[in-house]
Formats: C-alpha cells, sequence, structure tokens
C-alpha cells in the first residue's frame, strides 16, 4: 500500500510540476507541497461529503478545484 500511495504521490507531483512549467500553477511552492495540500484536500472529502446534501458530484469537483487553483480569498485585506 505503501508503494502505491507514493507511485499515486508521484504522479500528482509531476502533473503539478508540468503545470508549473506551463505557467498554469504557482512555482513559489514545491510541488512536493502542493501535492500533499491537494491530495488532503481531496482525501478529507469523504468524511464531510454528503451528495443528497444538494452538492452533486460535478459540483463537488468544481468547488475543491476552485479552491485549490484559486484560494478562498477575495484579494480584500
Amino acid at each position: 500500500m505503501v508503494r502505491l500511495r507514493d507511485v499515486y504521490e508521484g504522479l500528482v507531483r509531476r502533473e503539478i510540476r508540468q503545470g508549473q512549467q506551463a505557467g498554469a500553477i504557482r512555482t513559489d511552492i514545491r510541488p512536493k507541497y502542493l501535492a500533499l495540500a491537494l491530495l488532503s484536500l481531496l482525501n478529507w472529502s469523504i468524511f464531510w461529503y454528503q451528495p443528497r446534501a444538494g452538492l452533486g458530484p460535478g459540483d463537488l469537483a468544481d468547488v475543491l478545484a476552485q479552491v485549490f487553483l484559486e484560494g478562498s480569498a477575495t484579494g480584500r485585506r
């Protein structure tokens, strides 16, 4: 299981690295930490997500992608 986890995390890191090289993902945070943040965001949703609560799977995917890629701040301080 640990080996499979490491392989999966490596795939996520590689995609993040490619996104950084393409200019689509910020480069001031190492891919390792962006991957861990993304996996944490995704892995914990199984504990609170309830499809019958009004948020469909596609909507959940949109929310998680927006939070990961754009953050949650409004830009105001």
